[in-house]
């Protein structure tokens, strides 16, 4: 495509604009959930957990050793980069299309609806969440962008070039993330209504495999990576199997579910309800804009089907495929907005078409002042989320995450074992050890198999945890190093071992060994926590809040029996902050428990079970928590939904029956 003067103009602008703001509001560090490992795979070229991401950590060494900032910082840089590419290619598709449906079409009637549909995609809340910190979704979404791109041309001019180009790029989308998969339905309708027979023209099929599986040779890092033991080896790929589990995700048991055809054909079961979810999620993205993309279809529907399909397939299945899946809860939508970003391009798209065809309807019926009206009105529609997303957005001054890992560090002492779980703890971690070279005397170990720290023990994530437990205190006989437990870790609960919380981690104990009252003070004066109690309170990101609780909480923990009032005070307040997560809920209502307050531990609980319906634990508790009360009846319904849930939880059963016998006795059950 041979752009004049004011669209490359224009197309600049596009990159300036959104690039600007994302580098303004770019967070200056480490942040929270999968960045820290993504930012040590690229720095050291390991392996981060599957899918793998090739693209991602060969591009993101070449951003490692830009020389200015930390490698966190140039790892968000690269996020910030291509979000504005993907805004650029977003500006050239609708460039595109409205030249298709009128090729005389003054040029400022096709670039501004271009710079409205990618300037208000550039500043929706999710994809400009990720721009700003090291993910994998927004080079995602600019190679499967320039993929959807080169295939239009090739409907355009049907040059066999670009179709094997095509071929290519969307293998690599592939390797950049698998949801580029829902795309496939759109892709193929586009290639055989444009040419039906193709696949029956001599050496096409061949070429167009050889492309594609070119793209997909990316995904060959992987293996050849592992072979180098690197410092991060997700899952330790020693064959093809191990290989073939990697890719197709078995660790987390989703790929046949992910991408079975019953998955990627949801929309066929989509009911009142999604469709309502789903209509909610593109007004939380783009306001009442959206409702523009209904004029888009319509201008686009009456010039050709062909593209009209196309696209709708594409948003469908992208889209509508999974909102299905999508349970409701806001922890569930949160973690699923960022697989969305795919479909809410395709909407950005029809936005721009509805811009376009309502000015050029107007204009078709001479009335010049009502076209200029649509323009000048549409030019604020990037303004919108531009406002409305700033705040929630700007990440400029967050340091949450990387203090929480310094503090963590600055706890222990000298040659420390640290058993580390979640992905916090375990990705902010990995970066400022094996990145930045912080505390190299402490040993860190994670327990989900992943081998981050590459020092894993012996098929740790294999036992279950009682046998980690046991495990672990057979390590003890063995090291004199002090060992210690992030907060939350299942080991809290299951190590025999004695511990106490020496400000936000739990130290194991060893012959009545016992931690001076005014080092676990010192350390809450010296711990580096900035605005976490103030500017983030309102964050969306779960994990963010997960972190500014675990402060509350290990506060509280550290104070409730000597300021009951003031524990307790904190206890609710890293519920509120944390309010769809269960630890902060748990902590609470074991407090209340322990002080005898039995109505408020099942008011705690019941919040554990509505974001958390299918948690048969949680209603074990609720259980626990009725029965502490004298509530058999209740407590009795609560251990028949665990029973439900999961058929073979331990002693349920018998605790039914207790309180089956109980009921009229009214007796304690212990």
């Amino acid at each position: 495509m041979r752009l004049n003067n004011p669209e490359v103009k224009s197309a600049c602008v596009v990159f300036f604009l959104s690039f600007l703001v994302y580098f303004i509001t770019l967070c200056p560090t480490v942040y929270t959930g999968d960045s820290g490992e993504l930012i040590t795979a690229a720095y050291t070229l390991g392996v981060p957990h599957s899918p793998g991401y090739p693209l991602y950590c060969l591009i993101g060494k070449l951003f490692t050793l830009i020389p200015f900032g930390s490698v966190a910082v140039r790892m968000n840089v690269l996020s910030a980069f291509f979000a504005s590419l993907s805004s650029v290619m977003l500006f050239c598709i609708v460039l595109r299309l409205v030249r298709f449906l009128n090729p005389r079409t003054q040029p400022v009637m096709r670039i501004l609806p271009s710079l409205v549909a990618s300037l208000t995609y550039a500043y929706s809340a999710t994809f400009w969440s990720q721009a700003v910190i090291a993910e994998v979704y927004t080079l995602w979404i600019f190679v499967l962008l320039l993929s959807l791109f080169i295939l239009i041309l090739w409907a355009e001019k049907n040059n066999d070039r670009l179709l094997y180009l095509f071929s290519f790029l969307y293998g690599a989308a592939i390797t950049s993330h698998q949801l580029s998969l829902f795309f496939a339905p759109g892709f193929l309708f586009l290639i055989l209504s444009r040419e039906p027979k193709i696949f029956l023209r001599k050496g096409i099929l061949l070429y167009m495999a050889l492309a594609f599986s070119a793209g997909l040779c990316l995904y060959l890092y992987i293996p050849l990576s592992a072979m180098s033991n690197p410092v991060i080896n997700w899952n330790k790929i020693r064959n093809f199997n191990g290989f073939v589990d990697y890719l197709g995700r078995k660790q987390y048991g989703e790929f046949r579910q992910n991408f079975s055809l019953r998955y990627i054909t949801g929309i066929l079961s989509l009911n009142v309800n999604k469709i309502k979810q789903g209509l909610t999620l593109l007004g939380n993205e783009f306001s009442v804009t959206y409702l523009f993309c209904v004029f888009g279809i319509i201008q686009l529907f009456l010039k050709t089907r062909r593209y009209t399909v196309f696209l709708l397939l594409c948003f469908l299945f992208s889209f509508g495929s999974i909102v299905n899946t999508i349970d409701g809860s806001p922890l569930g939508i949160y973690i699923s907005r960022v697989f969305l970003l795919g479909g809410y391009a395709i909407i950005a798209i029809f936005i721009g078409l509805g811009v376009y065809s309502l000015a050029h309807f107007y204009e078709a019926k001479r009335n010049k002042m009502l076209s200029l009206g649509v323009i000048v009105m549409s030019a604020f529609f990037p303004v919108v989320p531009l406002c409305v997303n700033y705040h929630q957005n700007d990440q400029s001054k967050n340091y949450i995450a990387y203090d929480f890992g310094i503090n963590m560090l600055h706890t222990m002492e000298k040659n420390a074992l640290l058993l580390a779980q979640g992905d916090n703890a375990v990705a902010i971690l990995a970066y400022l050890k094996l990145v930045e070279n912080r505390r190299p005397d402490i040993t860190v170990y994670d327990n989900v198999g992943g081998d981050v720290f590459k020092e894993t023990f012996f098929d740790f994530s294999l036992l279950a945890p009682a046998e980690r437990a046991a495990f672990v205190e057979e390590l003890l006989k063995k090291t004199a190093r002090p060992l210690y437990i992030t907060f939350g870790h299942e080991l809290v609960k299951t190590l025999k071992q004695p511990k106490e919380l020496v400000g936000i981690v739990y130290k194991v104990l060893r012959d009545k060994e016992v931690t001076p009252q005014e080092r676990k003070e010192r350390y809450w004066r010296e711990y580096r926590i900035n605005d976490i109690f103030y500017g983030f309170l309102d964050n969306k990101d779960y994990l963010m809040r997960e972190i500014i609780s675990v402060y509350h909480m290990a506060l509280g923990t550290s104070v409730f029996a000597e300021e009951r009032a003031f524990g307790f005070e904190l206890f609710r307040k890293a519920s509120e902050i944390s309010y769809n997560t269960k630890l902060a809920q748990e902590l609470l209502a074991m407090h209340y428990s322990l002080a005898g307050m039995h109505a408020q531990a099942i008011e705690a609980i019941k919040k554990i079970v509505i974001t958390h319906p299918n948690d048969a634990q949680a209603y074990y508790n609720l259980g626990v928590a009725y029965a502490k009360a004298g509530m058999y009846k209740q407590a009795i319904a609560a251990w028949e939904d665990v029973v439900k849930l999961d058929p073979g939880f331990i002693n349920v059963k018998e605790y039914i029956m207790k309180a089956q016998t109980y009921l009229s006795e009214g007796k304690p059950i212990h």
